[in-house]
């Protein structure tokens, strides 16, 4: 019996003209987890003794308003800007 071989063209899961917008999607939803990620591990600094907050040049009331900012903020460039801020002013 002789078998015959058929190249058919296949197409990946991103390819194709969908497959520019999946990549987007799939991308954007990876950086998103990665904030929220980011978000929950910076809140661990509301769970800080106030003299470690102190240490830092930040008071809750920082940390809070920094935590509180979208995700689309990076948070940890907020508190660094209100610790500055604090240096400056005399806290």
């Amino acid at each position: 019996m002789t078998y015959a071989h058929i190249d058919i063209p296949t197409r990946s899961a991103t390819g194709g003209p969908w497959g520019g917008w999946l990549r987007a999607v799939s991308a954007r939803m990876a950086e998103r987890r990665r904030q929220r990620l980011d978000r929950a591990a910076f809140r661990n600094l509301l769970h800080k003794d106030e003299w470690v907050l102190r240490d830092l040049g930040v008071t809750r009331h920082d940390v809070e308003q920094a935590a509180g900012l979208p995700l689309s903020r990076n948070a940890a460039e907020e508190l660094r800007r209100l610790a500055l801020a604090n240096r400056l002013g005399g806290m």
